[in-house]
């Protein structure tokens, strides 16, 4: 058995439908629109959120930075006496022995080690200014700097 409508009431039938579906395309949209909405304001807060802990990060930073300025500064402040050391331990030298010592690779530190491990080549000179070590005496550094701790 089939129904048929008359026009009047196809065209109501269609009105209906017509609006029911409409309805539910405003529905949807809305429920979207207000998800999208809900979606960009999370990440609106994950954002600042972010952003406030990398003020934080941005905090700690800067205090570490001003740790490394002041260890920075104290560095300085022992290598001038590190190298107040070794000229302290060159002035009794000669010449040729200042300019060997001068002409090491590295800083102070490795020049004041390398010195205090081969202190013994620099005592006693022979008098021919190259710092010959006497006879009889070892070279195995057993005269150390009493300035510069060994195991640097």
């Amino acid at each position: 058995m089939t129904i048929e409508f008359t026009a009047e009431q196809q065209a109501e039938v269609d009105r209906i439908v017509g609006k029911t579906r409409q309805e539910a395309r405003d529905r949807v949209k809305n429920e979207f629109e207000a998800e999208m909405t809900k979606r960009q304001e999370d990440a609106e807060r994950v954002k600042l959120a972010e952003n406030n802990e990398y003020k934080e990060l941005a905090e700690k930073l800067g205090v570490q930075v001003s740790e490394l300025e002041s260890y920075k500064e104290q560095v300085g402040k022992y290598q001038e006496i590190m190298q107040g050391v070794l000229d302290y331990e060159l002035k009794d030298m000669s010449d040729e022995a200042k300019k060997a010592v001068e002409s090491l690779p590295g800083d102070v530190t490795v020049k004041l080690k390398w010195l205090n491990d081969n202190k013994t080549l620099f005592e006693n000179q022979t008098g021919d200014g190259v710092g010959t070590p006497a006879l009889g005496r070892p070279s195995g550094g057993k005269n150390k700097s009493r300035f510069m701790p060994t195991g640097l």
